[in-house]
């Protein structure tokens, strides 16, 4: 029986490596990062490449979907800044590009009606405070920096309006959910003010005008070659090297029993899959620096509703709603509401900060949940879902507008899906470069190299980028990077 098993195994064990004039290359993931990795690869003249995506679909957290009447995103959403930005050079000329904006309209959970000027200047002041760290504040996290001046500066500005001052302060909770949609985190108390994430100038929020973020994907790709090298529904369980042999190859092993042996792998896999599997999934082990580096970085999730409505109940006059749930409402939600999980008395339905109007999708309002309950959320029923929405619209909105239950709904679930374990990196105070030469994002994207100097075992994704983390852009220039490398080693 063994011999049996060991000849099929045989069978099933594709040999890459040939010469080392001529390398071989094995790239997991047919994400952004993966993709541009073959991209350069065969740019510069390395055919013999294999792409292997455990999903059934190119994109990784890349996912634009139709829905009502035309593409929304369950994933990356924003083109994030201009200069600089390859995602924004890319498609700069097409025009593909739209002007995403914040809501400006509030909505209080007492039905009391805010004041257009109020949100405004609410809107002022959570803009005016969010980027402005001075070194005193470096190293605390955002919530306590939040808390801190965010309550001195609602103070000066409506301490003499109490019904002002209170809504301002109810809007704590807005402030905390819009920000960890932004980072990815489930608290903000894990996240540090002063990272390494650099900010592109320009509009941190450009949109795809309906057509969807795999609308970079198509232009970027465009006639590249790449998708020819892509096998679908390939997941990778292990990663095996031995770094003290000359030439010796990496053996990629599959759950179906296939195996690749190759000059160079390229692991593009999430960071939240190597936080879950990295013990499993690579032998020996990974040296003690990536170790401690994946266990450093944070790695969260959010998750995205789109609500279709075939008669929308909503108006032109904004871009969206934002919702400020008072501290007694919030406190009562889960009597207010039973259905689905709750949290130390709070409701799931207070997760998620405001609606926006779909780009190009007139019938469509997308939400963003976030915070530590979103791994229970992404798992409730569609119908609860639904139901919760709509009481949540009504509480907010009832008042002005005759609200609906949407006729289908559709949300992402990327902490349930194992090929992804979550949405995007951030990084914690003790990834930071600080006084250390280099930060973990860093230490990770370094690859592993033989006895002879050959790098071998590549590390590539958003997570592997130490200022770009989080988004696309880092994604994309992570994977041209270890294509750079593996040329580079061959001239």
């Amino acid at each position: 029986m063994k011999c049996l098993q060991g000849f099929i195994l045989l069978i099933t064990t594709v040999f890459l490596t040939n010469a080392t004039t001529t390398p071989s290359v094995v790239i997991i993931g047919a994400g952004t990062s993966g993709l541009s990795a073959a991209k350069k690869l065969l740019e510069n003249g390395i055919h013999n490449i294999t792409i292997l995506e455990a999903e059934s679909r190119i994109g990784g957290r890349i996912n634009s979907v139709f829905f009502g009447d035309n593409y929304i995103d369950l994933g990356a959403t924003f083109c994030h800044g201009e200069k600089g930005n390859i995602v924004y050079n890319t498609v700069k000329d097409l025009n593909l590009l739209g002007e995403g904006k914040i809501p400006k309209k509030f909505y209080h959970s007492s039905g009391v009606k805010v004041d257009p000027k109020f949100g405004e200047e609410l809107i002022e002041i959570i803009l005016t405070i969010y980027p402005d760290v001075d070194e005193s504040a470096k190293n605390m996290t955002y919530g306590d920096y939040i808390k801190k001046y965010y309550n001195k500066a609602i103070n000066e500005k409506f301490g003499a309006d109490k019904e002002k001052l209170k809504i301002a302060e109810d809007a704590i909770n807005f402030i905390e959910i819009m920000m960890l949609s932004n980072e990815g985190s489930s608290t903000w108390f894990e996240i540090n003010l002063g990272d390494d994430y650099i900010e592109n100038e320009g509009n941190p929020m450009l949109n795809w005008k309906g057509k969807g973020y795999k609308t970079f994907l198509e232009v970027f790709f465009n006639n590249s070659g790449v998708q020819e090298k892509v096998i679908l529904n390939k997941e990778v369980k292990k990663v095996s090297y031995d770094a003290s042999k000359k030439w010796q190859g990496v053996t990629v092993s599959c759950s179906d029993n296939t195996q690749f042996v190759t000059d160079h792998v390229i692991v593009t896999t999430s960071l939240g899959v190597l936080k879950e599997n990295m013990n499993s999934l690579f032998e020996p082990e990974l040296p003690l620096v990536k170790r401690k580096a994946i266990k450093n970085m944070g790695f969260g999730v959010i998750m995205k509703v789109a609500m279709y409505y075939e008669n929308p109940w909503w108006d032109d006059s904004s871009n969206g709603f934002n919702f400020i749930w008072s501290t007694e409402d919030r406190e009562n939600s889960v009597s207010e509401f039973p259905e689905g999980p709750h949290y130390n008395n709070r409701s799931w339905i207070t997760y998620i900060s405001g609606f926006l109007k779909a780009d190009e999708n007139p019938n469509v309002l997308i939400g963003w949940f976030a915070g530590n309950l979103i791994p229970e959320i992404e798992l409730i029923s569609d119908e609860t879902l639904s139901n919760g929405l709509t009481y949540l619209t009504n509480k907010f909105l009832g008042h002005a507008y005759n609200v609906t239950k949407p006729n289908k709904i559709i949300h992402s679930k990327w902490r349930a899906n194992p090929h992804f374990r979550g949405s995007y990196s951030f990084q914690k105070p003790e990834a930071m470069k600080g006084d250390n030469p280099t930060n973990a994002e860093e230490d990770l994207s370094v690859p592993i190299k033989n006895v002879d100097g050959r790098p071998f075992v590549h590390f590539a994704g958003e997570a592997t980028h130490p200022y770009y983390f989080s988004n696309v852009q880092g994604a994309t220039e992570s994977g041209l990077r270890e294509a750079e490398i593996i040329k580079h080693y061959y001239e």
